[in-house]
């Protein structure tokens, strides 16, 4: 299930990534820089491309597939192991993402597989604090 609204105890991993509009699902967000048009992910504040400061917040494709992925058994301070780290190819982006799926099934995913993100739990914090980011859930 997908986390509609923070709750009190949970913070998210990264400002602007993920939106969550008052009706409706939250989504990822990227931002598109008005002059050349560029789509970066996450969102900045310059254009790497034309260096414009002019850029708007845009929703990201919630559904993609699978390009590459890999099971990680060592992993990051605070992310519970093992987990699946895939590669995920979006409309016009590509991105790291873990996926959310039993790590001991990953035989079970393939490249191409669909995708669609949802938001929820990555990992608690120091301060017990449950750090909130997005994931993408295969589509069977």
């Amino acid at each position: 299930m997908s986390i509609v609204k923070l709750g009190e105890n949970q913070k998210l991993l990264k400002d602007g990534v993920i939106i969550f509009p008052e009706n409706g699902e939250p989504y990822i967000a990227g931002s598109r820089c008005k002059k050349c048009k560029k789509l970066h992910f996450p969102s900045r504040p310059l254009c790497t491309v034309c260096y414009s400061e002019e850029l708007e917040s845009t929703p990201l494709a919630q559904e993609g597939s699978i390009y590459s992925m890999t099971l990680v058994n060592l992993g990051v301070k605070g992310f519970k192991t093992p987990y699946i780290l895939a590669w995920v190819d979006l409309d016009e982006s590509r991105l790291a993402a873990q996926i959310d799926w039993d790590p001991e099934k990953i035989g079970e995913l393939r490249h191409g597989q669909k995708v669609r993100v949802v938001i929820s739990v990555l990992r608690v914090d120091n301060d017990g604090k449950e750090v909130v980011g997005y994931k993408f859930r295969p589509v069977f």
